[in-house]
């Protein structure tokens, strides 16, 4: 159906070529309004043209249209006060008009939710593969996620008007592993094959893009200053917003680490939990004594406040640990501090909060190394800081269209 409206609003957009164009144009400022409206609020005509500059006749003949294609739900209760009628009309944002699909796919685990579109988690479902052969098909592993957790909402596919897979692979546009990397081929999707449980238009971004989405999600506060998000798990992996918009590059590969193969002190581009797992084994193999346990792949999740444990029993080796991993942190961050001069930078990821108490040793090592340290945070989002991006990313791919969906 057409969206109603007579004229332009008196903010920002471009002049309307044709009176189609006009309706349209005032149906997404208003849709915007009410859409950006916190959550659970609603708003009345009044306040809707007091912020875009419409009339009241436009604005009330674009919420009916909106409310009949569902994207908005109106109330006009009775008055709480005696003899005074009913309420003014109050417009509401259906988040539940569409939902999106958002999975964050590791190298031995699929995580996959469905939400709403403010974001609201309805069904998650998490498939470990510490068994599963390599290379990993990952697309079938992929649509048993999606199809499960559809079931489990008891949602139909048919409400689904987006998705976002997260992988930690750089991807080009299309969302396909760049080649040089053996590695980001355990992250490779057939979309062609997807579509046929997950019909709707689908993005593949970079884990730590997504994270970097979902950090300056978190907090806006400095717009025109970069903003790095590390995820520092298994492997290390950065995403960049500079002046609010994720940098990707050219090829997709911005804030890929694979060269700190190359940098004296770091030597691989292993996360903190992976790292601390290999320094474990190494003490076994060398024989030390430790309350440290042995460690196994896939264990890495913790490992990490074992060793924070083992320091507080006074385990010599666990107290080596937390000085190399205070060392590899300062000095990866240092190396890309250098080029990007960032504000701020998050630890994120599934390690963020166990990290926490390294950073006070980082931030003094980094004043060591640098003329000007950013800021050295610990992400409050945990291990769904690649989903949320996800989610935020999805919601904003089907929300370019949503007046023509």
């Amino acid at each position: 159906m057409s969206i109603a409206g007579a004229e332009s609003g008196a903010i920002g957009a471009l002049a309307a070529r044709s009176p189609q164009q006009m309706r349209d144009q005032n149906a997404a400022i208003v849709l915007d309004r009410i859409w950006d409206a916190p959550e659970g609020a609603a708003l009345t005509a009044s306040e809707i043209i007091d912020s875009t500059g419409l009339t009241r006749a436009t604005v009330l003949a674009i919420c009916s249209d909106l409310r009949e294609l569902g994207w908005v739900v109106e109330d006009r209760a009775p008055s709480a006060v005696p003899g005074r009628g009913r309420q003014a009309r109050r417009f509401a944002f259906n988040a539940q008009r569409r939902l999106v699909i958002a999975a964050d796919i590791g190298l031995s685990s699929v995580t996959c939710v469905v939400a709403d579109l403010h974001g609201v988690v309805l069904g998650r479902v998490r498939h470990l593969g510490d068994d599963m052969p390599s290379p990993l098909d990952r697309t079938e592993q992929l649509m048993g996620c999606i199809a499960e957790v559809l079931a489990l909402a008891q949602v139909d596919a048919a409400r689904v008007g987006a998705a976002c897979i997260g992988v930690a692979a750089s991807v080009d546009r299309t969302g396909v592993p760049l080649p040089g990397d053996p590695f980001w081929e355990n992250f490779r999707i057939d979309l062609a094959r997807l579509s046929t449980v997950a019909p709707w238009p689908t993005t593949i971004e970079n884990d730590a893009d997504l994270a970097a989405t979902a950090e300056f999600a978190a907090d806006p506060s400095d717009v025109s200053d970069p903003l790095i998000a590390l995820l520092s798990s298994d492997r290390f992996g950065a995403g960049l917003i500079v002046r609010g918009e994720l940098l990707r590059g050219a090829h997709g590969a911005t804030g890929e680490m694979a060269y700190l193969d190359y940098v004296r002190g770091v030597d691989n581009p292993y996360g903190l939990s992976l790292a601390a797992r290999l320094l474990v084994d190494a003490a076994h193999e060398a024989g030390r004594p430790t309350v440290l346990g042995d460690r196994r792949p896939g264990a890495e999740e913790t490992v990490l406040q074992e060793v924070f444990d083992g320091v507080a029993l006074g385990d010599t080796v666990a107290t080596e640990i937390v000085t190399e991993l205070v060392e590899r942190l300062a000095l990866t961050i240092s190396t890309f501090a250098q080029f990007v001069d960032p504000a701020r930078v998050v630890v994120a990821g599934g390690v963020a909060a166990t990290v926490a108490p390294l950073l006070p040793a980082v931030r003094a090592r980094l004043a060591e190394l640098l003329p000007f340290s950013p800021v050295v945070e610990s992400s409050t989002l945990g291990r769904d800081v690649v989903l949320v991006g996800a989610v935020r990313t999805a919601v904003a791919q089907l929300r370019s269209s949503a007046l023509s969906a």
